[in-house]
């Protein structure tokens, strides 16, 4: 994020970028044109090491740059994605496809019956 790093929303001139980050990039920050190149390389190397599942962790500008590059959302919409922190995102890259967006781990384990407390008990071991 460039000069805006470890700022509030509010102190910085966030709203035109969010409307359109492929004109918008903040200073001293990387751009789209950047990011896609990245996320490009990254998903090249993904289809070329010939593996059934590859799974990366990230931030979430790459993860939404690669759901629309997948989809065809426009670039400078990728701020209509809500992609929350800690969540789960499935691209099936032979098909081109989004297997599933935004998916939250505790919701899958609530709902194979575990608790709060097993999730958390879990976690700490």
């Amino acid at each position: 994020m460039g000069e805006w790093e470890l700022k509030k929303i509010s102190e910085v001139p966030f709203d035109n970028y969010r409307k359109d980050p492929v004109k918008y990039h903040p200073p001293g920050g990387e751009s789209m044109e950047s990011v896609v190149s990245r996320v490009t390389d990254f998903l090249n190397f993904a289809r070329s090491i010939n593996e059934k599942s590859v799974i990366a962790v990230s931030h979430w500008h790459p993860i939404a740059t690669i759901v629309a590059l997948i989809t065809g959302l426009p670039l400078s919409n990728i701020y209509r994605l809500r992609i929350g922190t800690g969540s789960i995102t499935a691209v099936d890259l032979s098909n081109e496809d989004v297997v599933f967006l935004n998916l939250s781990p505790l919701r899958v384990l609530r709902s194979l019956g575990f608790s709060d407390e097993e999730i958390i008990s879990g976690c700490s071991e």
